[in-house]
């Protein structure tokens, strides 16, 4: 699920005009398309991919998949604001 949501997050920000590494994949797929429509649903998803993160290193033992660390990743992604609708 991590790589999962990060394709999705991804995807959601080439989408919206930010430099994000990669090309998006899953364009058209409804958990893109609802990552996409509100930042709510994109602020949860950032912070599911932190917290599976978080598992991962916890259960494995090992660094996370993550580039980022979780600090920047809330600093980046999630702020305050609650129910804003992303612009295209």
């Amino acid at each position: 699920m991590i790589l999962e949501s990060t394709q999705l997050l991804r995807g959601v920000l080439n989408e919206k005009g930010f430099a994000a590494p990669y090309r998006s994949t899953h364009a058209r797929h409804l958990c893109a398309l609802w990552v996409g429509e509100l930042y709510d649903s994109f602020r949860w998803l950032v912070t599911l991919r932190l917290a599976l993160n978080k598992a991962y290193r916890w259960v494995f033992e090992k660094p996370a998949f993550a580039t980022w660390t979780e600090r920047e990743a809330q600093d980046r992604f999630v702020p305050e604001t609650s129910r804003t609708v992303l612009i295209s």
